[in-house]
């Protein structure tokens, strides 16, 4: 496994030691979806992915469901044409027109990377970012059922946005390349004479 990644189950065993009780409500992908959301839908972050094309088959009531390792959809097309179709995208699936029903459908899309047991795997960095979205995840049912008080909900809440605004902030491109193309700027006589 690449050391510049953990896997989502990473996240659920942290949780486990931290929140023995309330774990047991959630399975392992659950986690690994809200994992993915934070990487997918609040950092934004496309480095590690790889490109995919699926065959996804004719729509069954007009729908398909997407893979689970999507990133992001580039194209959705006709297996045989290669002509792309129409569609609406609700969540974990794609929506068609009755036209399409007996049409085999692609999809090329952005993946993230997985390991053995298929779980994707995410970049370095966001570790606190997965644990503080899944916490939220867990406990909004309780603040909303009145079960924890609106100060802890508060602070759940908190954690959980800098946590995010942090990971998504990150320096973590920030490397020796860098630091070595801004010494060659300073340094450079055609950056001196604007000095």
């Amino acid at each position: 496994m690449d050391k510049q990644f953990f896997s989502s189950r990473e996240i659920y065993v942290r949780l486990t030691s931290i929140y023995r009780k309330k774990i047991i409500e959630y399975e392992p992908y659950t986690i690994m979806r809200w994992c993915c959301q934070v990487v997918s839908e609040f950092i934004k972050d496309g480095s590690g992915m790889v490109e995919r094309t699926v065959d996804l088959g004719k729509p069954i009531n007009k729908m398909l469901q997407l893979p689970m390792d999507i990133f992001k959809l580039e194209k959705v097309y006709s297996t045989s044409t290669g002509t792309i179709v129409d569609y609406s995208h609700q969540g974990d699936y794609l929506l068609f027109s009755d036209d399409l029903s007996i049409t085999d459908i692609s999809c090329y899309y952005t993946a993230f990377m997985i390991d053995d047991d298929g779980f994707p795997l995410i970049k370095r960095g966001y570790e606190t970012a997965c644990e503080a979205f899944c916490a939220y995840n867990m406990y909004k049912e309780d603040f909303m059922e009145g079960k924890i008080n609106g100060q802890m909900w508060s602070d759940i809440v908190n954690t959980k946005d800098w946590e995010i605004e942090a990971a998504s902030r990150a320096w973590d491109e920030v490397n020796d390349n860098f630091f070595k193309k801004i010494q060659s700027a300073q340094v450079n006589i055609a950056y001196k004479k604007f000095n």
